[in-house]
């Protein structure tokens, strides 16, 4: 299924890697994060 976000609210650490989800995420929103790591990611 397609998402249409991701919502991520009030983390300290956050780790998003190696996803292979191409143009299925409309769009990330990220609050309140300390540390976020987003890598190798087809967004």
């Amino acid at each position: 299924e397609m998402l249409t976000g991701i919502q991520i609210t009030n983390c300290d650490n956050i780790t998003i890697s190696e996803n292979i989800i191409e143009s299925y995420f409309r769009g990330i929103d990220l609050n309140y994060a300390t540390s976020v790591f987003v890598s190798n990611n087809s967004i």
